[in-house]
């Protein structure tokens, strides 16, 4: 059976390698809070700018059946009661 002295030495002997592993355990933990934080990032700028793509277009769209409406191109703009005789 192994001493209390004996114990001792093999964990102070071990320490640096249990905090390096400590350490490992804890850079990849952090690195991949990191990459899900840039992922979220990434993911809400492309939102943000499909979302301005959208109001972008339907804001032209607007604008061009308000042109339509002022100045109509096809014969909405004629009575269509009136007959030619």
């Amino acid at each position: 059976m192994l001493s209390w002295t004996a114990i001792a030495l093999a964990l102070l002997r071990s320490l640096p390698e249990l905090i390096a592993l400590l350490k490992s355990v804890d850079e990849r933990a952090r690195s991949a809070s990191d990459q899900q934080v840039g992922y979220d990032r990434a993911v809400a700028d492309a939102l943000s700018r499909m979302r301005a793509a959208v109001e972008s277009d339907a804001a032209a769209d607007e604008e061009g059946r308000a042109a339509q409406a002022a100045h109509p191109s096809d014969d909405d703009a004629f009575d269509r009661e009136f007959e030619r005789k």
